[in-house]
């Protein structure tokens, strides 16, 4: 079972570590060196059987093989169950937070900065629901009819406005030199799990597609963290900047409230 231990007296919360996550990988490693030890005695034999043999050398060259082979089958084996065990541990393992983060609810945030002051109207304010609907620039009750709830037509000046907004992101972001992106929205999801997501966690926010190992994207830093995955980058080739373009798709589980008036799916 994991245990919790602390940074510093009460400044940060527990830090679960785990005794069986040092056993698992102990035992993923020695494997590993197993299976890479049978892989080349198995090609040394295949080297040997090369040319002419002696009938009696060839036949125990081909036991041996067939042996190794054997042997190397049931090692592969585990070592994936291993690997499987070793990425479930490192999935449950969370981040730590700053020191300087405190410690509770939004009544232990602190104020750093203030700029400027709250401005003060002489006509009672509108919120952007209110304002969507008077200028007619989104459509929920369509959408919620075609789609559900939190789904929405964004219609008029509002889709100019927002093409516009992106447009002019990304056309800034690369001046600085950074590759823009329109990614794919559906993913494998071991890409998910490698960027630190559960798509199939009990509390999880992914759409996972039934029947299928892919997900709907969150972020779009999901499929431009897989662009580069499992590859050992050159150092002269950082750093690699990126501007990234999605829609993402959140099922925003739990979210209620005025607070959450305009929580959607998706959004870009």
């Amino acid at each position: 079972m994991p245990s919790p231990t602390t940074s510093g007296p009460g400044t940060l919360p527990p830090i679960w570590t785990s005794s069986s996550s040092s056993t698992i990988s102990t035992s993923h490693c020695r494997r590993w060196q197993e299976v890479e030890r049978l892989r080349a005695e198995r090609n040394a034999v295949a080297n040997k059987m090369k040319g002419k043999l002696d009938p009696s050398v060839r036949q125990a060259l081909v036991e041996e093989g067939k042996n190794l082979k054997e042997g190397l089958i049931a090692l592969e084996e585990d070592l994936v169950q291993l690997t499987d065990k070793l990425q479930l541990e490192a999935q449950s393992i969370p981040n730590t937070t700053h020191p300087d983060v405190p410690v509770g609810g939004e009544e232990s945030s602190v104020l750093r900065k203030e700029v400027g002051s709250q401005r003060s109207f002489n006509f009672a304010i509108k919120d952007h629901l209110q304002l969507g609907k008077e200028l007619d620039l989104f459509d929920f009750d369509a959408a919620a009819e075609v789609s559900g709830s939190k789904f929405y037509y964004l219609k008029n000046e509002a889709v100019l406005l927002e093409m516009a907004l992106v447009n002019w992101a990304i056309s800034e972001v690369s001046k600085k030199g950074f590759t823009p992106l329109i990614t794919p929205e559906i993913v494998r999801s071991s890409v998910v799990e490698k960027c630190g997501f559960q798509p199939r966690a009990k509390n999880t926010q992914v759409y996972s597609i039934e029947d299928s190992d892919q997900c709907l994207i969150g972020t779009a830093e999901i499929p431009v963290g897989g662009i580069h995955m499992d590859s050992i980058l050159a150092e002269s080739a950082l750093p690699l900047k990126y501007v990234a373009y999605s829609h993402c798709f959140r099922t925003e589980a739990g979210a209620a409230g005025a607070a959450t008036r305009l929580v959607c799916s998706p959004f870009a």
